[in-house]
């Protein structure tokens, strides 16, 4: 009697619903920035999802037109964020030139340094979210591997830029160094390396069972939700959309180079990760294209005349469309800089990605997600 009693007791526990508020962030060891969540569950199952990006606010869109001068513009927005400063610094030189009317004398060599220094940055941002995935989702290991193998791309960074992580390579005009050809030998034999730390990673995102049985099926965006939300980048290319700014607003060179486009069907976590890990292997080969394609040569142009005009450029950075705005009327500032991250376009369908799962399972969700808060919050 006394045994039935106490399984009765059990079932009765089981069957009540535990309704819990989880704070998540600012801080927390699954976050790469800071952005605070607040999760209501019943029983560790989200049901209803807020979340705050407001912690990075630093106001480089009114210290482009109040504090200087156009030509440190690409200066000052590669500090936007560290992790994609290139992809920052290359919109807002073309978007100046476009205001100025010099974009289509811009020579192609600087045009293939841009791409190359786009495609390391690329590549880097790539391999610190795969890197960060494992980790959340235990696979320390794999973690520390991947990131070791990252250090090869920061190292290239520095040889051919002179900084790891702020290049400051793109100016108004062009580039402000060229890459001289006994570094261009050993960025290819480096490429060779970093090939083999791509098949790594792809190898361990589809083959071991646990970690894809943990990824796959997670945080499902449909081609629907994602044409409604209007999100981008690996995102969106990720749930079977075809976009990508490299071929919808080409400043550079890659029409010219051939460009094919990573895409899957799936939209869930493990989608959103294999196509990062196989936008690797276009990167690698867009830069070895990019170097055999141009001889060493004028890598910029003088810029004699201020912004006049309005314009706009897109560009891929590494979580998709970057927009740059900018208003000039002939001063030395322009009269007013706009920019829309990636980030901003993708995280309003966290909530409704995020509905309905387990809160377990909420940081590698987030983290196939690739949120830049930096540049969120600018």
């Amino acid at each position: 009697m006394a045994s039935e009693s106490k399984n009765k007791t059990r079932e009765i526990q089981i069957k009540e619903k535990v309704y819990t508020t989880i704070p998540f962030g600012s801080q927390h060891v699954a976050l790469p920035e800071p952005i605070k969540f607040i999760f209501d569950t019943e029983n560790e199952i989200v049901k209803e999802i807020k979340f705050d990006i407001a912690y990075v606010h630093r106001g480089i869109e009114k210290a482009l037109t109040t504090m200087f001068d156009f030509r440190k513009a690409p200066y000052v927005v590669g500090r936007v964020c560290g992790i994609c400063s290139a992809a920052h610094t290359i919109p807002c030189a073309v978007v100046m030139e476009r205001a100025i009317g010099i974009d289509r004398e811009i020579p192609d060599r600087a045009k293939a340094i841009r791409m190359i220094a786009l495609e390391i940055n690329r590549l880097q941002s790539h391999f610190l979210i795969n890197g960060h995935l494992a980790e959340v989702c235990g696979y320390e290991n794999v973690f520390m591997h991947i990131w070791r193998d990252r250090e090869m791309i920061m190292d290239l960074a520095d040889m051919l830029f002179g900084n790891r992580v702020q290049y400051d390579v793109v100016c108004v005009g062009g580039v402000n160094r060229d890459i001289p050809k006994d570094k261009e030998r050993v960025l290819l034999d480096k490429l060779n390396e970093i090939e083999k730390s791509v098949e790594f990673m792809e190898k361990i995102f589809t083959k071991d069972r646990t970690l894809v049985s943990r990824l796959k099926g997670l945080g499902v965006v449909s081609k629907e939700m994602a044409l409604e939300y209007g999100i981008v980048g690996p995102m969106a290319r990720a749930s079977g959309v075809k976009t990508d700014c490299r071929v919808e607003d080409d400043w550079g060179l890659y029409k010219d180079l051939g460009f094919e486009m990573v895409t899957m069907e799936e939209g869930d976590s493990l989608a959103r990760c294999l196509v990062r890990v196989r936008e690797c292997y276009e990167s690698i080969r867009i830069i070895r294209e990019a170097i055999k394609s141009t001889e060493e040569g004028e890598i910029s142009i003088k810029v004699t005349a201020n912004p006049k005009y309005e314009a706009v450029c897109r560009n891929e950075a590494p979580r998709g469309e970057l927009f740059y705005y900018v208003k000039g009327t002939g001063g030395i500032m322009p009269d007013r800089v706009r920019i829309r991250t990636p980030t901003l376009a993708n995280i309003p369908i966290l909530p409704e990605v995020m509905k309905d799962v387990s809160y377990n399972d909420i940081p590698p969700l987030l983290m196939s997600f690739d949120p830049c808060i930096a540049c969120t919050g600018r």
